[in-house]
């Protein structure tokens, strides 16, 4: 018993500690910003919808997100980064402590191959949190600002046949925005579901690729290059948008009652009219911002020539392996020559037998993180007859 209390107490203290400061402005620097600014070109509209905040007064605020749809996460990572860029003051005032935590899913963050590169630990290192109802609740009752994807796991499993097609939001967003009167900012992201284009997915294949810790596998034009293992890790270059709305306070949809008078069945009726309020506004950004060409290849282009001067190789994916890893072992105190740096992006480039490597080198991890992910990826149960009753008569 006592021994489960400091373990408890440890991950508490885990939870709240701010990430290194070294570390998280080194990878932005080196990593992030060069794939932000001249890789994916991220536009960032409507910052002036973000409550002011000074520090860490409260409320808190709960920034809310679409998932793109069987592609690895650079869209969370960017938004990530973008409002931390945003939201922080400029460099030499900034406290990264006050950074906004994201939440992410557990059986993505603790899967090895689900961080870049295999890099153990690299969610929370940057400053991560995984997305249970505790940590939400914890983390805003700090003064921490959030980034979570209502969605979950479904929204990035949906497939490219349900594009922009937002999927059930999880209710925990507007229990803890009405326990702590956080508002919630939602962010509209576009063109996120043509980093991996024409993707779709097939439950039985997925059954299998879940057994090595990959919750979906996606099926489209990219399919067979994921032989390269830098491929799974990869993305299309599409010009992201990042719409940001003005907040919503669910706490006026309940009539301003306290988080204990309120019922489960309102909690889920008002997590319906938060999606069907984001969904709206996601299909009018898509319509001012997505009709255009996704990837905007001349725009591109003229950062791949010109304006990305010093960061012109980080532009290929195919040398993404060899950014973060150089960087992970750099900080970390490894060795950076280019003989150990190619030695470790190798099997990244490698069909079938580099992916053959590196579950060899890391299966002690993978074989045990795999047990818990079917468990983690059981799709939400259908809410019961006695709720979807009582939220058909709301709606009417």
């Amino acid at each position: 018993m006592k021994f489960r209390k400091e373990l408890e107490l440890e991950k508490k203290l885990d939870l709240l500690a701010p990430p290194d400061p070294k570390y998280v402005d080194t990878l932005a620097e080196e990593c992030i910003a060069p794939l932000y600014d001249h890789y994916f070109r991220c536009q960032i509209i409507g910052e002036e919808n973000i409550p002011l905040r000074k520090g860490m007064e409260k409320p808190p605020r709960i920034f809310i997100a679409n998932h793109s749809g069987m592609a690895f996460p650079w869209d969370a990572m960017m938004l990530g980064y973008g409002l931390a860029r945003k939201i922080l003051e400029p460099r030499e005032n900034r406290k990264l402590s006050e950074m906004p935590r994201s939440l992410s899913a557990p059986a993505l963050s603790h899967m090895p191959q689900m961080a870049p590169f295999f890099l153990p630990g690299w969610w929370k290192k940057g400053g991560c949190v995984d997305a249970t109802f505790e940590n939400f609740d914890t983390l805003l009752s700090r003064g921490f600002d959030v980034i979570i994807y209502p969605e979950g796991i479904a929204g990035i499993g949906k497939g490219f046949g349900k594009k922009y097609r937002l999927q059930r939001f999880s209710s925990s967003v507007v229990k803890m925005s009405i326990k702590h009167s956080a508002p919630i900012v939602p962010i509209c992201v576009v063109n996120g579901e043509f980093i991996n284009p024409f993707a779709y997915n097939n439950e039985e294949i997925n059954r299998w690729v879940q057994k090595i810790g990959i919750p979906y596998l996606p099926l489209g034009p990219l399919t067979l290059f994921l032989l390269f293992p830098f491929m799974f890790y990869s993305g299309m270059p599409a010009k992201l948008y990042f719409i940001i709305c003005k907040e919503v306070y669910p706490s006026e949809w309940a009539g301003n009652r306290s988080y204990e008078e309120i019922q489960e069945p309102e909690f889920h009726h008002y997590a319906l009219l938060l999606r069907r309020q984001v969904q709206k506004q996601l299909l009018q950004g898509v319509k001012k911002y997505g009709r255009t060409k996704p990837y905007q290849g001349g725009e591109f282009l003229s950062h791949l020539l010109w304006k990305a001067k010093g960061h012109r190789l980080k532009l290929f994916p195919f040398m993404w392996p060899d950014l973060f890893l150089t960087h992970w072992h750099r900080f970390h105190g490894g060795k950076t020559d280019i003989f150990h740096r190619f030695m470790r992006a190798l099997p990244y480039w490698i069909p079938l037998f580099g992916w053959l490597y590196l579950f060899y080198e890391n299966w002690p991890r993978l074989a045990q993180k795999a047990k818990t992910l079917g468990f983690a990826l059981q799709k939400k149960r259908p809410p019961s007859p006695e709720i979807k009753k009582i939220l058909e008569e709301q709606i009417k």
